[in-house]
């Protein structure tokens, strides 16, 4: 059962609704009389803003002074965004716990992860804002070497509130699965809808009833949904709007099926494309 969950934040507007969700998870599990520790992470990313740079020669003290500059900078903009996210707990009756740290955020967060059931992450959040334009970079490695659990969001609340499961028996599909049931997910509502993408629809049909039957045994009824398709993100996509999906459950590396929608640009372009939660272990 799920009992702690971590929230690395920043200020952007991803991390935003990352922080809502995080809030409202630990609400309906506290109404279900199991207490969550929920805990609000905020990670100046030092290394990043001191990395040796080529300088020309009498530079040096220019860039010792813009280091400075940018590390109060993001010390304040992680504070501030601290105490906005205190704010908004007290004000939805939801104790948190605030750290902020200094170091490489992947790191920070990954040993921050190891003492907490979840994490509950922005698709989009930007840990590096001072050092970096781009975003998703440390979001992406989060998923790859998985630490815990990962509930990651939309820049927006989805327009529904049901849960799709992707299902193609493949072992990290099989991992997120269990780790959703054990977790206790379940529990805060909406059908749940299974999904399974197969160039043959008699072996779709098939995966979704082993799923469906598998649930079953854990009290958890699922409406199945077997397609016959080669392109696998647009199918799970097009099933998600049909259902009113607000989570996707799915492997991060899956084999058979969805192998293609988790390697490389299918990957990021189900990222980028999910306008719901995706959870992935």
């Amino acid at each position: 059962m799920l009992r702690s969950i971590l929230f690395p934040l920043d200020a952007t507007e991803a991390s935003d609704y990352a922080g809502e969700t995080a809030i409202q998870l630990s609400k309906k599990f506290n109404e279900k009389g199991t207490p969550i520790h929920l805990s609000a992470l905020g990670v100046v990313d030092r290394p990043g803003i001191e990395r040796p740079e080529p300088t020309p020669m009498g530079a040096g003290g220019f860039k010792e002074k813009r280091d400075h500059t940018l590390l109060a900078d993001a010390r304040e903009k992680i504070s501030n965004s601290l105490k906005n996210y205190e704010a908004r707990c007290k004000k939805a009756g939801v104790e948190c716990e605030f750290l902020q740290r200094e170091g490489d955020p992947e790191e920070q967060i990954t040993d921050a992860a190891l003492i907490h059931d979840a994490i509950v992450v922005g698709k989009e959040t930007n840990f590096h804002f001072e050092t970096s334009e781009s975003t998703g970079e440390t979001v992406g490695n989060l998923i790859r070497n998985h630490p815990r659990p990962t509930l990651l969001t939309p820049t927006k609340a989805p327009a529904g509130g049901n849960t799709l499961i992707a299902y193609d028996a493949s072992i990290a599909c099989s991992h997120s699965l269990h780790f959703w049931l054990l977790l206790g997910l379940p529990l805060i509502g909406g059908e749940v809808h299974i999904v399974s993408v197969d160039k043959d629809h008699e072996r779709a049909t098939g995966l979704c009833e082993e799923a469906r039957s598998f649930l079953a045994t854990h009290d958890v009824q699922a409406k199945v949904h077997p397609v016959e398709s080669s392109d696998v993100v647009s199918s799970l996509l097009e099933v998600a709007g049909k259902i009113a999906a607000g989570t996707m459950v799915m492997g991060a590396y899956g084999t058979s099926g969805l192998k293609a929608a988790f390697f490389g640009s299918s990957t990021k372009k189900l990222i980028e494309a999910s306008p719901y939660t995706l959870f992935i272990s």
